[in-house]
């Protein structure tokens, strides 16, 4: 079939890719220029970890286990341009925040969806062993070892220059004013297709008013002192700061999230707040680099849940990520195909 696609986020790029692979004819829509970036995909940090995200619905977090279970064939598949990351989620409190942490192990124990027995409770001797730069600070960890992440640059880069090279139309700067049934229109032309996909994000909001934008803020640093190989998330009271490793000694790390769409630069507060935790994390971050403050918003809907809709034959509107939307690209976009008859 004949399938455009208006927006390149996460869910744009893959679905774009996996259409691919089935034989379609596609064209790739996005509002930005080459090089700008300025979707909320590439600010995300790239967790995998349907298991410890604490304010998801359990149906979300169920459709994270499947859309995680998909993350390594579709990486796969890019032939060795992106990396799957295997290396577990190390969860963490200081003595001073233990009834934040004893609220996450219920979550933990009480949730139908993780499975218990992929689950360590890890004491001082074993922190050592299997983090130890973690083992300064804290006696204790919970370890989940099927939790994962990706780098979302690497493997949006990856996809498209692999659809580039196999001569998929793709336009950048090219801003989409209607999503319509077999037809979608920019401001320059008109394009007839069979089926016209909208994964534009909070670029759909006028044809979906019920998006809305949460903004989201991280740091990237550069801590040539700091050896952390996985995932780790540091409960708090008011956040859960995470922490993701990326080659050479840097990390992102991130927390804030504020029901606001201002994508503006990072507040003194906010950047306060991630520096000091991280700097309670590891010392080795007292000396570290500050490589980027990134900030944007992601979309979500009132619910929270991702949502496919079909408002009519020809036309498929897939929106809602939030914060999970890299986890839940692979889910979602296998959704949008199953839609596509």
């Amino acid at each position: 079939m004949k399938i455009a696609i208006a927006g390149a986020g996460i869910l744009g790029h893959v679905l774009a890719w996996q259409l691919h692979q089935q034989g379609h004819e596609l064209s790739v829509y996005e509002a930005d220029p080459a090089g700008k970036n300025s979707g909320a995909a590439w600010t995300a940090a790239g967790m995998l970890t349907p298991n410890t995200e604490l304010d998801a619905p359990d149906d979300v977090l169920e459709m994270g286990l499947r859309s995680l279970a998909r993350w390594p064939k579709l990486v796969k598949t890019l032939g060795g341009l992106a990396q799957f990351n295997r290396g577990g989620c190390w969860v963490v409190a200081h003595q001073e925040d233990q009834g934040s942490y004893q609220h996450f192990l219920n979550h933990i124990e009480h949730n139908s969806v993780v499975d218990a027995t992929r689950v360590h409770y890890c004491n001082h001797e074993d922190l050592k062993q299997g983090q130890p730069a973690l083992s300064e600070h804290f006696s204790q960890a919970l370890y989940l070892p099927d939790e994962c992440w990706i780098d979302p640059i690497e493997v949006m880069g990856a996809i498209k220059t692999l659809l580039l090279k196999a001569g998929v139309a793709w336009h950048d700067n090219t801003p989409v004013t209607h999503c319509l049934a077999k037809k979608i229109i920019t401001e320059q032309h008109e394009e007839h297709v069979d089926w016209v996909i909208d994964s534009r994000g909070l670029g759909a909001r006028e044809e979906w008013p019920a998006v809305r934008g949460i903004r989201g803020e991280v740091l990237v640093l550069h801590a040539p002192e700091v050896n952390i190989d996985a995932l780790v998330r540091l409960i708090h009271p008011r956040y859960t700061l995470y922490v993701v490793p990326r080659p050479n000694h840097h990390y992102v790390l991130g927390a804030t999230q504020i029901e606001s769409e201002d994508k503006g630069p990072m507040s003194v507060r906010s950047a306060l707040e991630l520096l000091s935790a991280a700097y309670s994390l590891h010392a080795g971050f007292a000396e570290a680099r500050i490589i980027e403050l990134r900030t944007n918003c992601r979309p979500t809907l009132p619910d929270h849940r991702p949502a496919v809709i079909v408002p009519e034959k020809g036309l498929i509107r897939a929106n809602g990520l939030y914060r999970h939307g890299i986890l839940l690209a692979p889910e979602v976009a296998y959704q949008v195909q199953q839609t596509l008859v």
